[in-house]
């Protein structure tokens, strides 16, 4: 806490706000790290000439921490102008970490960023366009705050043409042991923009023009496209085909794609809709399929059935009774008595009475409970042997024909309070007491009453200790939905109950509420619901009694997108984080973008804010400040594409001061219903370069081209890397140069800059794409690899995506975009290069519990002799078990991993091999065993491997006779490179 509280002061004291911190930073600890395991790799993920190194390395116990960096932004000359939004993502994601505003008088900033992870920084100042940075946080970087403080410094130069700019961070290192560096990048590689290739727009499938890949061959053909523009025209019959079947994932995923075309289809806006109700739990994400289906003429009249009931799972009970009237109005008698309307419509009547008042209950934790074992939920101290399993006694006839786990509650007057259908069954289950007569005999049962029983169902009961506070659950009386939790009272233990009160919401919710225990301080409670639980169990709720609810505050609020024309409808669904129940659903003036809240203040609340379909939902953390006079808040919604990225940001004018200066937005949709005038925008040319060559110019551009064309791509890159940097490449002369950087190459950054250029020319040969999808692998890019492969996919031909082998290397970026976004931490304490005929001798100086040795010519396979491969052995300590890596009778299966055994005379068993749980038809190699030879660890390229080898694990199971599925160790250990012979010291 106290070290929290140090960051939030060093914030709030440098930038002049407080922003929320939400990466991890730890104090300093104790680096004795003596008891650690030590172990070795090797890997050639750092080396241009295709060497190894060897890495001594151990896991840091204390997790991954997180790097402060104290920046700063100017314009140069104009010491005023400091106010820049820095827009921050992980490279390998695309995802959006963070957006930093800096402070706009002294131009100071503050990021938080992960060590180990490169990062787009996105710079928006001004009005100008948009300069794009790359910035990797080494592995080196210091997470401990005492210290001295990364720093960062950008500057803008706007007098020149081109906007001049530059990007400084100087980082502090940590005084331990560095983290293993996960890339290999050169941080001066940096590009000034982005091509936005990776756009859906850009990649659509339907793209004529990719030729086969002939080198320089640029004419127009549209035949690959023949299939996929078949399957677009059946769409529509497969999903129709889908939904009658009720198959609703595939009618869900069909579409939504043909939604893409036309937002506003009414008729399959409707069949998401209803498929998407049947898939998610949270039936509020079909709800904006819903809406716009009711712009439709001749919509199946249950779309407001369906409206109906995602409105009342959700509490919004007036907008939910409007649609089960509107549903009533044309349904036929028998489906208003199938699906229960008006007794629906009863919840939602008394729904709109009871959330009045909303009390903030806080939760202070929540337990998924089995409700068959119900006296065994509570502490102790509360239930007491009170809650009990009904006996043989106390069970009526028609108690024993249901077959049914009932409930009874003994109080401390001796009172038996009990669920029975009695000897009718006519009110459901009522509630009856037994009297303790004498001994341990009981009286007859006697009913609760009609104040207490109702026609409906009633159980689940709790009497305070001083016998005056009754809490039941019940159907009847005013639920809102379900069983709701009632109270009755009693001045004496004497008299009759009184009439119950429901509790209230949040206590109470349309799902089913019961068994109210208040805690002995009477400032804790507990409750079971099943209220929105996802494998639809039942949850114990501890909570914080409810304090009686604050006059609300009100927000006057606008929404809108920043399109050029902008949209204005907005679904804002808000959520009190106190209790995760919703405490609105607002929609905005689908004409202005206005809306109007009413919230409790003191409380956060979470904003769920879904707009048209091209843009996905997003959330915000909004608290609600206290006010000391009564006066309508500001607030200001606004969301933006950049690129193929979403920015959300939320302006919150909260003071009275704020609110009454807040910026209004006159304009109005029909504003834009014609074309916008043109508007003046920075226009920044590449100035700087030659327009025309000289004559030498002209020949190193026409030697390059030769060089490529001759396939001597060494050459061809020297040449382009002479010229380059003077003018502006054309597409064709990209593609040239990219090509070449990625055959001699390992300047990824620099090779995606030429590839990524070149692609936007739909002349450009289509394995522009394959080469794309492989840099961006090798980068670390796997989202954009991903997408650049199934783009080449869409073009190429069926022989040359088996080739390259395309549906694996999409299946590798797959899996390091997973591996590598979950880091083990891990410290290398040496680095040395290797070379790769003498593997087996690197660590004939480190403490193991085998010897490693290279296997002799009479353990080589035929195959293994033919293709020269030598493995290399791994001899247990007491020398009667070796493992070793072969291509066995042939090479279709690649290399497996076999085990020979020691026999009693001294002799070898036949090499067996180890079973398709570690073999693959990829490659296996280099096993080592732990030292209780329960754990092998052994390299692959398979099994999930994010490319080249990768190091896994496999655990011995004693039940099975067999080895578990091998587990990937992760980055950093594992790249998308070769990493291997993994070794444990003793």
């Amino acid at each position: 806490m106290q070290l929290v509280f140090k960051i939030s002061l060093f914030i709030t004291f440098y930038l002049g706000v407080t922003v929320n911190v939400s990466a991890a930073i730890v104090a300093p600890t104790d680096t004795t790290k003596s008891n650690q395991q030590i172990y070795y790799f090797i890997s050639n993920r750092d080396a241009d000439d295709g060497s190894f190194s060897m890495y001594k390395a151990r896991t840091n116990q204390s997790g991954i921490s997180s790097t402060i960096i104290k920046g700063n932004f100017e314009i140069k000359g104009y010491p005023h102008m400091r106010k820049a939004e820095i827009s921050v993502y992980n490279i390998s994601t695309d995802e959006l970490v963070g957006v930093y505003k800096t402070n706009p008088t002294t131009g100071n900033y503050l990021v938080i960023l992960i060590p180990n992870v490169k990062y787009e920084f996105v710079i928006n100042s001004y009005g100008y366009a948009p300069i794009k940075k790359t910035v990797e946080i080494p592995a080196y970087a210091s997470t401990n705050i005492i210290d001295d403080i990364s720093k960062q410094k950008i500057t803008l130069e706007i007098d020149e043409e081109p906007i001049k700019h530059s990007l400084n961070t100087w980082i502090v290192e940590e005084k331990e042991p560095t983290l293993f560096l996960l890339t290999v990048y050169d941080e001066n590689l940096d590009k000034k923009e982005r091509i936005e290739l990776y756009e859906s727009a850009v990649f659509d499938a339907e793209e004529p023009g990719r030729r086969e890949i002939k080198e320089l061959q640029f004419e127009n053909i549209d035949e690959a496209l023949k299939k996929q523009a078949e399957l677009e025209n059946k769409k529509p019959e497969l999903a129709e085909k889908a939904f009658q079947k009720k198959d609703y994932k595939t009618a869900e995923q069909l579409y939504r794609e043909l939604l893409a075309y036309d937002l506003n289809d009414a008729l399959i806006n409707y069949k998401m809709g209803v498929s998407t109700f049947h898939l998610e739990h949270n039936k509020l994400k079909a709800l904006p399929f819903l809406q716009r289906a009711l712009n439709g003429n001749n919509i199946p009249y249950d779309v407001h059935y369906y409206l109906g009931v995602i409105y009342h799972s959700w509490a919004d009970f007036a907008r939910a009774e409007i649609e089960f009237i509107k549903f009533k109005e044309k349904a036929t008698s028998k489906e208003l008595q199938t699906l229960n309307i008006e007794r629906l419509l009863t919840f939602c009547n008394n729904g709109k009475i009871i959330v009045q008042e909303q009390y903030d209950m806080e939760i202070i934790s929540k337990t998924t409970t089995n409700i068959s074992k119900l006296n065994k939920v509570f502490p102790e101290e509360i239930n007491k042997d009170n809650l009990l399993e009904k006996t043989a006694f106390f069970i009526s006839p028609i108690d024993e024909k249901k077959k049914e786990q009932l409930w009874m509650f003994k109080t401390v007057q001796n009172e038996m309070i009990q669920t029975s259908y009695g000897l009718t069954e006519s009110n459901g289950k009522d509630l009856f007491v037994n009297f303790l007569i004498g001994g341990d005999k009981w009286s007859i049962p006697k009913t609760l009453g009609e104040h207490i029983n109702t026609p409906y169902n009633e159980g689940y009961t709790y009497v305070t200790p001083d016998g005056k506070t009754l809490y039941f659950a019940s159907e009847g009386h005013n639920t809102m939905g379900g069983l709701d939790i009632f109270k009755s009272t009693r001045n004496e233990i004497t008299e009759p109950w009184g009439k119950p009160v429901n509790m209230g919401y949040p206590i109470n919710s349309p799902y089913d509420d019961f068994m109210f225990v208040p805690a002995e301080n009477g400032e804790e409670a507990y409750f079971i619901s099943n209220r929105r639980n996802v494998a639809e169990n039942h949850d114990l709720y501890k909570i914080k009694m409810p304090k009686p609810p604050l006059t609300l505050t009100i927000i006057k609020g606008h929404f809108m997108t920043q399109d050029s024309i902008p949209d204005f409808e907005a679904t804002i669904t808000v959520y009190n984080t106190n209790n995760q129940e919703i405490a609105g659903i607002y929609n905005t003036n689908s004409n202005n973008g206005n809306y109007l809240m009413a919230l409790i203040p003191g409380v956060k609340y979470e904003f769920n804010i879904t707009t048209n379909f091209d843009y996905r939902e997003h959330t915000a953390f909004v608290t609600i400040p206290f006010q000391n006079e009564s006066f309508p808040l500001r607030q200001n919604i606004r969301l933006k594409k950049e690129g193929r990225f979403e920015i959300l940001n939320v302006d919150n004018f909260f003071t009275q001061e704020e609110a009454e200066n807040a910026p209004t937005y006159q304009l109005t949709k029909k504003d834009f219903d014609m074309p916008e005038s043109d508007q003046s925008q920075h226009q920044h040319k590449s100035d700087n370069k030659i327009k025309v060559l000289s004559t030498e110019q002209k020949q190193l551009i026409k030697d390059a081209q030769q060089f490529y064309t001759n396939k001597q791509y060494l050459k061809a890159a020297q040449a382009f890397e002479k010229v380059a940097p003077l003018i502006d490449l054309t597409e064709k002369q990209a593609y040239m140069y990219g090509k070449s950087l990625f055959y001699i190459s390992k300047e990824y950054e620099k090779i995606l800059n030429y590839l990524e250029l070149a692609a936007t020319n739909k002349a450009i040969p289509y394995d522009v794409f394959y080469m794309l999808g492989k840099t961006n692998h090798l980068a670390y890019r796997f989202e954009r690899a991903v997408v650049a492969y199934e783009k080449y996919k869409s073009l190429a031909p069926e022989n040359e995506l088996a080739e390259k082998d395309i549906d694996n290397e999409i299946v590798l970026s797959k899996f390091g975009k997973n591996i590598v976004n979950n880091p083990k931490p891990v410290e290398v304490l040496e680095k040395k290069s290797v070379k790769t005929d003498n593997f087996h001798t690197i660590y004939g100086s480190v403490k193991t519990n085998a010897k490693l040795l290279l296997a002799p010519d009479d353990m080589l396979s035929d195959t293994d002799k033919k293709e020269g491969f030598k493995p290399t052995m791994y001899l247990n300590e007491n020398k009667t078990m070796i493992y070793f890596a072969s291509y066995g009778d042939n090479k279709e299966n690649g290399k497996d991993i076999y085990l020979m055994k020691k026999l009693p005379d001294n002799t070898w068993t036949t090499p067996v091999n180890i079973g398709e749980a570690i073999n693959t038809l990829g490659d296996e190699d280099y096993p080592f065993l732990s030292t209780d030879g329960k754990t092998i660890y052994f390299s692959s390229t398979a099994h999930g491997s994010m490319g080249g080898y990768d190091v896994f694990k496999s655990s011995w199971d004693d039940k099975t006779n067999s080895w578990s599925t091998p587990v990937n160790l992760g980055a950093p250990i594992n790249s998308p490179f070769d990493d291997l012979f993994y070794v444990e010291e003793r």
